[in-house]
């Protein structure tokens, strides 16, 4: 009887784990290229962002193509801060981070 118990706890632990594994996170990802008036890309700008609601800041530079992102960014309202000798300072207000999409822009 003992054997039938720990038999059939294996067995519903072996059929929800995968299940448990599965869960969703509430992550977005902004992501965007960096780009003078001419089109040509500005590689080595400072690009930050700050959320809205909690003040999260995080800060990356834009790689040798001009490109950055930011994974992995709890969902919510951003303002993104571009930064880099040489040209005024941009900032897009608003940006939303949200599950499933990848908000893209290039400046």
């Amino acid at each position: 009887m003992r054997r039938i118990i720990w038999l059939s706890l294996a067995l519903a632990l072996l059929c929800t784990g995968p299940t448990a594994l599965n869960a969703q996170t509430a992550t977005g990802q902004i992501t965007g290229t960096i780009s003078d008036a001419s089109g040509a890309v500005i590689p080595g700008a400072k690009v930050t962002v700050n959320s809205e609601q909690t003040g999260l800041s995080r800060s990356t530079t834009a790689n040798s193509t001009g490109n950055y992102a930011f994974p992995l960014l709890p969902v919510g309202v951003y303002t993104v801060t571009v930064e880099q000798q040489g040209f005024s300072t941009a900032k897009r207000r608003r940006w939303r981070s949200t599950p499933r999409q990848r908000p893209s822009d290039r400046w």
